[in-house]
C-alpha cells in the first residue's frame, strides 16, 4: 500500500518539478498559468534564529506576475498568533516573480520561555493581480499549514526525522521502509507522529517517562488513504497476536511499544492494526487494511 502512494506521490513531483524548473519546457500554454505552494505543510522551532523559507511558485514558460497572500489561523485549535508567536518578513503580503518562476514566504518564529505546544497556522494564496490562476484544480495549492514547535517540550531533542521499518502479515507485502517525522504536541507527554501510512498525516503518540513506553492512541484516523483502488478511512487499533500458527487474534485497546531518547529508537514489538472505518460497506468489519506485526523507528543523524 506503501508502494500505491509513493508511486503516486513521484508522478505527482515529476509533474511539479517540470513546474518550478527555470530552464525546463513547459506542457501547456500560458494562458493556464497559476500560482500554488510546493509544500502544502512545513515546520519550524520556535527558536530558529533563521527565517523559514516557504516556496510558492508560478507554472510558466517565464517569470512574471504578482500574487498575494494572507494568514488564516479559523478553527485551529492551538494557533499561533502573528506578533506574538511569528513574524511574516515579506510584510506587502505579495510575492513579485520578475526573475524567478519560484518566490518564498519568509516565516521567523518568536521564542518564548513557555512550555505552550506547538501552535500552527496557514498561509493563503488568494488573488493574483496578472490573470494567472491561484492553485491548481479544486484549490490545490492554495494553503499551506505551518506548524511552530516548541523548545520547551521534555522530548525536544527527539524530535526530527525516523527511518521507519515494519512487517505485516499480509501476503505479497512482507515490510516497508519509509520515513516518517515527530514533532511536537501542547501536552508535554505526547507528540506527534506524521507520515505512518499516509504523507502528511498526524497520528498522537502518548509517552510514559517514568516506564520508558509510549502508545499510538487508538481510534485516531487516516483519511482517504489509497487501499487495493479504495479510497479508506483508516482507524489505529491496539493489536497483538495469541497464536499466529492458529491464527487467533487478541485485540488490545492500544498499542503499546518502548522508547529511549539515547538510542533514538521507538519499537512497537507487537505491530499495530489499522482498520477500515469507510467506506461505509466496510466499516466495523473484521478485515483491516494494515496489519503489523512489527514497527520500529530510528532518528536519523542530523
Amino acid at each position: 500500500m506503501k508502494q500505491i502512494i509513493y508511486n503516486s506521490i513521484a508522478f505527482i513531483l515529476l509533474v511539479l518539478a517540470g513546474a518550478c524548473t527555470d530552464q525546463e519546457d513547459h506542457l501547456f500554454n500560458d494562458k493556464d498559468a497559476f500560482f500554488a505552494f510546493s509544500t502544502n505543510k512545513d515546520r519550524i522551532l520556535e527558536s530558529e534564529v533563521e527565517p523559514l523559507l516557504v516556496p510558492v511558485y508560478i507554472a510558466s514558460s517565464m517569470p512574471g506576475g504578482q500574487v498575494s497572500f494572507e494568514v488564516d489561523i479559523e478553527g485551529i485549535e492551538n494557533a499561533a498568533i502573528e506578533g506574538v508567536d511569528f513574524e511574516i518578513v515579506n510584510s506587502s503580503r505579495n510575492l513579485i516573480y520578475a526573475e524567478s518562476l519560484t518566490e518564498y514566504i519568509s516565516i521567523l518564529p518568536i521564542d518564548n520561555d513557555e512550555m505552550d505546544g506547538s501552535k500552527t497556522f496557514r498561509l493563503k494564496l488568494i488573488s493574483s493581480e496578472t490573470g494567472h490562476k491561484v492553485g491548481m484544480t479544486d484549490g490545490v495549492g492554495t494553503i499551506a499549514e505551518i506548524t511552530i514547535g516548541d523548545d520547551e517540550h521534555p522530548l525536544i531533542d527527539f524530535f526530527g526525522t525516523f527511518d521507519l521499518y515494519e512487517t505485516t502479515i499480509e501476503e505479497g507485502h512482507p515490510s516497508y521502509e519509509y520515513e516518517v517525522t515527530i514533532s511536537g504536541h501542547e501536552d508535554a507527554d505526547k507528540a506527534v507522529l506524521t507520515g505512518l501510512w499516509a504523507e502528511n498525516q498526524d497520528l498522537v503518540l502518548q509517552f510514559d517517562y517514568d516506564n520508558g513506553t509510549v502508545k499510538i492512541m487508538r481510534d485516531q484516523q487516516l483519511f482517504g488513504v489509497n487501499y487495493a483502488g479504495l479510497s479508506l478511512n483508516l482507524a489505529v487499533l491496539g493489536w497483538d497476536w495469541a497464536d499466529q500458527s492458529a491464527g487467533l487474534v487478541n485485540l488490545y485497546p492500544e498499542t503499546y511499544g518502548t522508547f529511549n531518547t539515547e538510542t533514538g529508537i521507538i519499537e512497537f514489538p507487537k505491530g499495530y492494526l489499522l482498520q477500515i472505518k469507510a467506506p461505509a460497506e466496510y466499516a466495523g468489519a473484521l478485515f483491516a487494511a494494515g496489519i503489523q506485526d512489527y514497527c520500529i523507528m530510528t532518528k536519523q543523524a542530523e
